[in-house]
């Protein structure tokens, strides 16, 4: 497993009770993390299984020196980035945090990292060494 890794950052609000609506009920929060783990496992033809979401609502911080909602997304996976399809993604990732926290897409930076597996860590080794199978 290759693990990508997506974590979006914005100060855009979060309800109070938005762990609990997370567990009980389909929130427009909890149906962004299911949509955007979606994205990503077909656009990086990896299984939504092995995607890791981080979301980090009501973050403090500002883009262009203006105060209002904004959004700064990681995407870091082992391969299928480059700069065609990192252009696919920036337009799927930036359309779907404006539809969802309302976000203005010149408002949302998005970072790309194609990792490396001996820089990756998980179950107790790198992935490197996971793929080769063996510690």
């Amino acid at each position: 497993a290759t693990m990508p890794m997506i974590h979006l950052a914005t100060n855009a609000a979060v309800p109070a009770d938005f762990e609990t609506r997370v567990i009980n009920v389909a929130t427009s929060k909890y149906v962004m993390k299911v949509r955007l783990t979606d994205i990503m496992a077909a656009a990086l033809n990896k299984p939504r299984e092995t995607i890791l979401v981080q979301v980090t609502a009501n973050a403090r911080m500002m883009h262009a020196a203006t105060p209002g909602p904004c959004a700064h997304v990681w995407l870091k996976s082992m391969g299928h980035l480059d700069g065609h399809s990192n252009n696919i993604y920036a337009q799927k990732i930036t359309t779907l945090i404006n539809e969802m926290t309302g976000v203005p897409k010149n408002k949302t930076v998005i970072e790309f990292y194609d990792l490396h597996g001996d820089y990756i860590g998980f179950n107790g080794a790198t992935v490197a060494v996971g793929m080769r199978g063996g510690q």
